[in-house]
């Protein structure tokens, strides 16, 4: 469940982020960019996050992930910078990997080694899901756009 409400929780966000986007004059290629620059990040940080997250335990890593991406968040929609929203969605995406490793030594002190990979297998095909369904909602938000602009 909470892999969904996370799932739900960040890709509306990025619907929502397009159209502001857009709403500052930048094209479609921007939006791409940022995607992009979520995906680095984790890339990127995912080992020395994975550090943090057995050092600090995964609980304070998500209470603190969900601070300071609600605090990102607000830092870029009060700006009009290009460079400074590129890097609040830098660390945006650094902070879903950091959230998205906490949870999985979370889910291994709830359940028994026999209930583990289905579990697991559960957790990822709903973050997978979910991150494909704000993907076709984000295409499509995309699409419209372009189509109204082109009018």
């Amino acid at each position: 469940v909470f892999t969904f409400i996370v799932g739900i929780a960040t890709g509306l966000p990025e619907i929502i982020f397009n159209f502001y986007l857009v709403s500052l004059g930048f094209d479609n290629t921007i939006a791409g960019q940022m995607v992009t620059l979520t995906r680095l990040s984790g890339f990127l940080f995912g080992i020395p996050l994975g550090f943090a997250v057995d050092r600090f335990g995964g609980v304070r890593v998500i209470q603190l992930v969900g601070f300071f991406n609600m605090l990102t968040l607000l830092l870029v929609l009060n700006t009009t910078d290009l460079n400074q929203i590129r890097l609040g969605y830098f660390f945006v995406g650094s902070l879903f990997t950091a959230q998205a490793t906490a949870i999985l030594p979370l889910l291994s002190r709830v359940t028994t080694p026999t209930q583990r990979p289905l579990i697991f297998g559960v957790n990822f095909a709903l973050l997978m899901a979910t991150g494909s369904v704000s993907a076709i909602r984000l295409s499509g938000a995309s699409l419209s756009m372009a189509a109204d602009s082109a009018t």
